[in-house]
Order: structure tokens, then C-alpha cells, then sequence
């Protein structure tokens, strides 16, 4: 099923175009109701080639910045969607250790406060619907599989009935659902005595650098924009003051790891 197949450049330029135009219709409208809401473009980084798997979550939160000039200016220096966090990192992790090859995106590319996004998904999902469909189209293979990362998007996609087949949804990373990490680790206990020693923080440090060079190389090939330096630096000095490999996040390791694994 895994291609070499190059995704067209011009294509991403022109998908990308029309994401960001779509969030600063986005915008204007929310102002409208609410002058003080948060709304910013955050695009996500692009695969070189076509992709047997992407996994779709809901929308970016704001919580990279505090307005929407400072969200602005920090896009336009290079910062991307789901390369912040130690979570997005153990996605990235886990995608590319467990599956041939992947990308990683959101229903709506318009961030906003956790609080907002509640209050505005029903009515904002349907506008990206096209959009959405068109980024499958561009970076996925001809048999994609979609897989939803948690309960809100696995409804989405469940009610768009999209035309791609479906794979079954992936746990978020998010707090709310931190307690059931350990059931698939309860469930495999003498597997997950072994998997959790195989973790440690200079390997997952180790996986996110190549993470932040590999798809900013990408990003460099498709967009001429040059490798924002002094963000990964950045980045990787935030990741490196916190432990990814505790208990809680060897957990969320393993139930992707069996998730994934249970799909090829």
C-alpha cells in the first residue's frame, strides 16, 4: 500500500492559501458575535510523499500565544501545529515508530481558546468540510485510512461520511482522557513490563529533534521558507526541562503502540 508518490508543491501552496483565507472568514465572523475571541491561522507541517495513514484531530488551541498579532507573528516565524508539546511528540513517536508512514492534521485549522472551540465546533466543522476533503485527496494514497483521534472527531467523521475508508479511533492525549491510559497496559501487563524499560527521555528527545528536522526540511522543500533555528532551539530547551517517560506517558506510548499495530 505505501507509495513514493511526491505530493505536488504548488498543490500544498494553493491548500494552504485557501486554509488561511477560509480562518480570516473564520475570524470576522466570530468578531462579529464576540470582539474579544481568539482566532488564528496554525498550519500544519506536510509529508514529502503521499501517505497510507493521517490521523485527523479536532482544531489547535491557543494556548501558544496570547493574541492574535502575537499568534500571527509566531506562524510567520515558523511555528507549526502539534510540534509543541511533549504529547505531540509521543504522537510523533509513536506514528512514525509503528506505521509506514503518516500525517498528522485537524478538522479546522482556525486555533482558539478550549472554551471557544466548544462553543463554535458545529457550526465551523462544516465550513471546512471541502478543504478538508481536498488535503486527503493531495496527501493521502488512493486507499488512505483515516483514523480519529478521540471521541469528538470519530462522531465527525462518522456524520460526514466521508468518502475514505475509516480506521478505528486513537485515544487523545488530552488530560480528560489521562485516565484510561492504563487500561490497555492493565490489560497486557507482562507486555507492558517489558515495553516500559525500552523508554527512556534521551530516546524520545532523540525522536522529537529528528521530528523537528525532518518536516521543517519538508516544509523548506515545499514553501522556500528557511528552517526556523532559533524555534526548534527553542523548543527542544522546553522539552528537554520536562520528563516525557513517566508512568503515565509510558502508558500513553503503549496504547498507541498497540493501536497502531493492531492496524497494519
Amino acid at each position: 500500500m505505501t507509495t513514493n508518490a511526491k505530493i505536488d508543491p504548488q498543490a500544498c501552496q494553493q491548500l494552504r492559501a485557501e486554509e488561511e483565507a477560509l480562518v480570516h472568514q473564520i475570524r470576522s465572523e466570530i468578531h462579529n458575535d464576540e470582539p474579544e475571541a481568539l482566532i488564528a491561522y496554525l498550519p500544519n507541517l506536510m509529508p514529502a510523499n503521499k501517505v497510507d495513514y493521517i490521523v485527523l484531530a479536532m482544531e489547535p488551541s491557543m494556548a501558544w500565544a496570547k493574541s492574535e498579532a502575537e499568534a500571527d507573528q509566531k506562524v510567520k516565524a515558523g511555528y507549526r501545529n502539534f510540534m509543541h508539546s511533549w504529547e505531540d511528540f509521543l504522537l510523533h513517536y509513536s506514528l512514525k515508530n509503528y506505521l509506514p508512514n503518516y500525517h498528522i492534521t485537524d478538522v479546522s485549522k482556525a486555533a482558539m481558546t478550549v472554551d471557544n472551540a466548544g462553543k463554535w465546533r458545529d457550526r465551523l466543522y462544516p465550513k471546512w468540510l471541502e478543504l478538508l476533503k481536498k488535503e486527503i485527496d493531495l496527501m493521502g494514497t488512493s486507499n488512505v485510512i483515516l483514523i480519529p483521534l478521540g471521541n469528538d472527531v470519530s462522531d465527525f467523521v462518522e456524520k460526514a461520511d466521508l468518502p475514505y475508508n475509516i480506521g478505528p479511533k486513537m485515544m487523545h492525549y488530552s488530560r480528560q482522557a489521562a485516565k484510561k491510559r492504563k487500561e490497555l497496559p492493565n490489560k497486557y501487563p507482562e507486555e507492558f513490563e517489558r515495553f516500559e524499560p525500552t523508554i527512556n527521555k534521551e530516546l524520545l528527545l532523540k525522536s522529537a529533534q529528528e521530528r523537528f528536522t525532518t518536516l521543517f526540511e519538508i516544509e523548506n522543500q515545499i514553501f522556500e521558507t528557511p528552517v526556523p533555528e532559533i524555534l526548534i532551539h527553542g523548543r527542544m530547551k522546553a522539552l528537554k526541562a520536562k520528563g516525557p517517560d513517566s508512568l503515565s506517558r509510558k502508558r500513553l506510548l503503549f496504547t498507541y503502540k498497540k493501536h497502531l499495530e493492531g492496524l497494519k
